[in-house]
């Protein structure tokens, strides 16, 4: 192995423990190393800062997708609410026929 390569492969090993860092403090807890690596891995042998942006990206959706489906929960029950408020207001008052 010269110089040169040495720079290189370092460079890159720099660069994926950059980008695992950032995605560990992005996850917080739920971070899996072995998760990671898998993941890495699957794009072969595509450039780093390739890997990079596309394993952000798809960070980002799923965090995108997981607010998305809280504010949804939120809208159901709100939903669920109201229209339980609703039915024992009519329960309360029943209609009488003519």
């Amino acid at each position: 192995m010269n110089q040169v390569q040495l720079a290189s492969y370092f460079a890159g090993y720099s660069d994926i423990l950059s980008l695992r860092e950032e995605i560990k403090q992005k996850t917080g807890k739920k971070f899996d190393l072995k998760a990671f690596h898998k993941e890495f891995l699957s794009f072969g042998n595509a450039p780093v800062p390739i890997i990079r942006k596309l394993m952000l990206a798809k960070l980002q959706e799923e965090d995108q997708g997981q607010r998305q489906n809280r504010v949804r929960n939120k809208v159901q029950v709100i939903y669920k609410l109201s229209v339980a408020k609703i039915v024992k207001g009519i329960l309360r008052f029943p209609i009488e026929s003519a």
